[in-house]
């Protein structure tokens, strides 16, 4: 019996977590290619429109002390803890890319490649 009642709770708890994930679209006002000194390797510094600025910042203040996932096109690329919220119209990417990678992305940002952020578990 205790056993049925732990496993209920497990699950009630694990579709709390779920309903409460969310994700927000940020639009890309441009990317560019730069350079990540720890490690050498590439990055991109990505600019967003006004409005992504001010939707970010909420999504990021109300989530502060907790891990978000920036993803391109659905591709997982960073999960950073967010220490405070994000107030600059500027995002870097990087982390273990090589320099054609952040090209690649880069070029995949400017042309339409769809950056969110969520809080959704990953799986």
């Amino acid at each position: 019996m205790l056993a049925k009642l732990v496993t209920g709770l497990a699950i009630s708890l694990m579709g709390q977590a779920t309903a409460s994930a969310e994700m927000l679209e940020l639009k890309v006002a441009k990317a560019e290619v730069s350079r990540d000194d720890v490690p050498p390797g590439g990055a991109v510094d990505v600019l967003l429109t006004d409005e992504s600025v001010e939707a970010a910042a909420a999504f990021t203040e109300s989530r502060v002390g907790r891990q978000i996932h920036i993803r391109a096109d659905g591709t997982l690329l960073m999960s950073p803890f967010i220490g405070g919220p994000m107030n600059g119209p500027a995002i870097r990417l990087s982390g273990g890319m090589t320099p054609e990678a952040a090209k690649n992305l880069a070029f995949l940002l400017n042309h339409s490649a769809r950056l969110t952020i969520d809080d959704e578990p990953v799986k």
